[in-house]
C-alpha cells in the first residue's frame, strides 16, 4: 500500500498519445439519450444529448460509426491504434448548446453496464469532471479537462467506473479550489504533462481486486474471485452499478462523509469484498474492512496523502468539488500492456495488472502482453439514472448489517512464523483467530 507517485504522469503521456493518435474530428456530433430523474415518487425518463469530444471520432478508419445509441443504450466501440476510442459527454436537449451539469452530494448515480469484450488493456470509463456549461460549445465537445490535465487543462474528477473484464476502480480525483471547475485562465490550473499538486492525481481509489486476505505493509495480496468472468460479479454479462454520495447530515450543501458502491445482477445485490486495509493488530497482518467505502479514513489507509499544499483533504475536497456541478463523460480507450514488466507499470496495467510500486503490486490479474487487433471491443452504458439516495433502485436488497464480530479461534493456538519456539507468534487478529487463517492466508504455522 504505497502512493504510487508515478501513474499520474504515465497515465497523462499514454492518454494524450492515444488522444492525438486520431486524426481530429471534423465536425461536431450529437445525438439523443434518454436518462432518468428519480425520487421517492418513482424515476421519470427524460432526452439529453451526448455530444462528441473534439479531439475523438465517432467512426473508424474504414468508416464504420463508433457510436451507437438506441433509447437508453449508448455504445462506443474502439476503433483501432490510428483513431482510438471515443469520448462523449451528456449535454442538455436540442436548442440547449451547454452541458449537463449534475449535482452529486446526497445523491445516487445508477447505471447499468456490458463490457464483456473489453479485455486486458481496454479501459470502458464513466466518470464526471468539472467542466463548465460551456455554453454555446457544449455540442462540438470543446473545453475538456480532468486531474491529470490530459488536454492542458487541470480540473476535479470523480471516476464512477474505469473497468474491463478483469479488473474495475471507482476513484475520487479531488483539485484545488482554483481548479475544481474549468478554468483556462488561471495558471495553476494549466498543465505541462509534468506532475502538479494542484489535483489528487493518484487518487483515493478502491480496487476491489487489491488488499486481500493476509495483506501486510510489505505483502499484498488480492480477491481474485470476487470480479471477472464467472466469477461473484460476472464481467461476461451485464450488471448495474449503484454509487451513493452521502454527506455529513444528509443534505446536499453538507460535507461529503462517504461514497458507497454496490452492484446488483441477475436480482441479486453483490457488495464489495472485506478489503485489508486497517491498522494491524498483530504488528503486522493488516486488519479487515468488512463494509468497505470511500471514507476519509480509507483514503488514510490507502496512504492517498494529497493536501494541496497543506489546505485539503482529499475525499471533503470532492465534495467541494461537486458543489459547482459536473459533467457526465464516459469512453471506451486501450493502452498496450507489455510483458515482463520493466520499470514500475506498463499501459493499462495500473487498472488491471502487475505493477511494482515500492514492491511488486498486482491492480489485477493481467500478466501476458495485450493487443487490440481484432474485436469488435466495446462496452455499452445503458439506463442511467440519478436522484435521490434510494430512489434509482428501489427494489434492490438491503445494505448488509453491521460487521460481525471476529469469530474465537479454532481452539486454542497461536499464528508463528519460523517456528512455534520463534517467538514471533501472534495471539490475536485475523491470522490468529483459526489454523487455517494462519496456514493458508498467512503463511504461518499453527501452534
Amino acid at each position: 500500500m504505497i502512493i504510487q507517485s508515478l501513474v499520474p504522469k504515465i497515465m497523462n503521456i499514454l492518454l494524450l498519445s492515444i488522444l492525438l493518435s486520431g486524426v481530429l474530428a471534423t465536425a461536431s456530433f450529437t445525438a439523443n439519450v434518454t436518462i432518468k430523474q428519480c425520487t421517492t415518487n418513482g424515476c421519470v425518463p427524460t432526452t439529453k444529448r451526448i455530444a462528441l469530444d473534439a479531439t475523438s471520432n465517432h467512426t473508424s478508419s474504414s468508416g464504420k460509426s463508433l457510436i451507437y445509441v438506441n433509447g437508453s443504450a449508448l455504445t462506443l466501440t474502439y476503433g483501432d491504434s490510428r483513431v482510438g476510442g471515443p469520448r462523449i459527454y451528456l449535454i442538455e436537449e436540442s436548442g440547449n448548446n451547454t452541458n449537463y451539469l449534475f449535482h452529486l452530494k446526497n445523491q445516487e448515480f445508477t447505471f447499468d453496464v456490458e463490457l464483456s469484450t473489453m479485455t486486458c488493456g481496454f479501459n470502458a470509463a464513466l466518470y464526471f469532471i468539472g467542466m463548465n456549461a460551456n455554453e454555446g460549445g457544449a455540442e462540438d465537445g470543446t473545453n475538456y479537462c480532468d486531474a491529470q490535465a490530459v488536454d492542458g487543462t487541470f480540473c476535479s474528477e470523480m471516476d464512477i467506473m474505469e473497468a474491463n473484464t478483469r479488473a474495475q476502480q471507482y476513484t475520487t480525483h479531488a483539485c484545488i479550489d482554483a481548479c475544481g471547475s474549468y478554468s483556462k485562465d488561471t495558471t495553476e490550473c494549466t498543465g505541462n504533462g509534468s506532475p502538479s499538486t494542484v489535483c489528487d492525481q493518484s487518487g483515493c481509489g478502491l480496487n476491489p481486486f487489491r488488499y486481500g486476505p493476509g495483506t501486510t505493509y510489505d505483502t499484498e495480496t488480492n480477491n481474485a474471485d470476487w470480479y471477472g468472468p464467472g466469477k461473484l460479479l460476472d464481467s461476461t454479462q451485464k450488471f448495474t452499478v449503484v454509487t451513493q454520495f452521502h454527506t455529513n447530515d444528509g443534505t446536499g450543501s453538507s460535507t461529503l462523509s462517504n461514497i458507497t458502491r454496490f452492484y446488483l445482477q441477475n436480482k441479486k445485490r453483490i457488495d464489495l469484498p472485506t478489503l485489508y486495509v486497517l491498522k494491524p493488530t498483530d504488528g503486522q497482518h493488516m486488519g479487515g474492512d468488512v463494509h468497505p467505502t470511500l471514507t476519509s479514513q480509507f483514503c488514510s489507509d490507502i496512504y492517498d496523502r494529497w493536501n494541496g499544499n497543506a489546505k485539503y483533504e482529499p475525499l471533503s475536497q470532492m465534495g467541494s468539488n461537486m458543489e459547482n456541478g459536473m459533467v457526465l463523460s464516459m469512453s471506451a480507450w486501450y493502452s498496450k500492456e507489455t510483458y515482463p514488466l520493466r520499470g514500475s507499470q506498463t499501459g493499462m496495467s495500473w487498472l488491471d495488472g502487475t505493477n511494482n510500486w515500492g514492491k511488486d503490486i498486482k491492480a489485477g490479474p493481467c500478466d501476458t502482453t495485450t493487443s487490440d487487433v481484432g474485436g469488435p471491443f466495446y462496452a455499452t452504458f445503458s439506463d442511467i439514472r440519478f436522484g435521490d439516495i434510494g430512489t434509482t433502485t428501489p427494489g434492490a436488497p438491503p445494505a448488509p448489517g453491521p460487521a460481525p464480530s471476529p469469530s474465537p479461534p479454532s481452539g486454542t493456538g497461536k499464528c508463528c512464523y519460523n517456528g512455534c519456539g520463534s517467538g514471533n507468534c501472534a495471539a490475536t487478529g485475523f491470522c490468529a483467530q483459526s489454523k487455517t487463517n494462519c496456514a493458508q492466508n498467512c503463511n504461518g504455522q499453527w501452534c
